[in-house]
């Protein structure tokens, strides 16, 4: 991948992402209910064949992301960051491992939900 193609997909992913983002907060119930029909399974089956290819081998190291010289243990940051986003409660430690590290920078999980919270709570009603 050129480094122009590679720019074109990530502009494309962020431009996805900006698209829902903006259709979670600001479409109607029924187009909202529709949303979730579809991406929720697209979103799913993205998060498991990204996991998938961090599965850890039979010595516990990262497929992925290990190298001859630089292995890397399991959870990789793939597996922490999808922790992190999908099954850390806000406000508690999310870290797997609960120690301070290189992860500390990421947002609190409530700055990424609390923008949604009124368009899912009007959702519910």
């Amino acid at each position: 991948m050129t480094k122009d193609s590679g720019a074109a997909v990530r502009d494309a992913v962020f431009e996805r992402l900006n698209y829902l983002d903006q259709l979670v907060t600001e479409a109607d119930l029924p187009s909202r209910a529709a949303l979730a029909e579809t991406e929720i399974v697209r979103m799913t089956d993205a998060w498991r064949a990204l996991l998938a290819e961090h599965e850890p081998d039979s010595r516990g190291r990262c497929r992925n992301c290990s190298r001859w010289r630089r292995p890397r243990a399991f959870p990789c940051a793939a597996w922490t960051i999808a922790h992190h986003h999908l099954v850390s409660v806000p406000g508690e430690v999310d870290r797997l491992d609960g120690r301070p590290g290189e992860h500390d920078s990421w947002p609190p999980l409530g700055s990424t939900i609390s923008r949604h919270r009124p368009a899912l709570r009007e959702a519910r009603t």
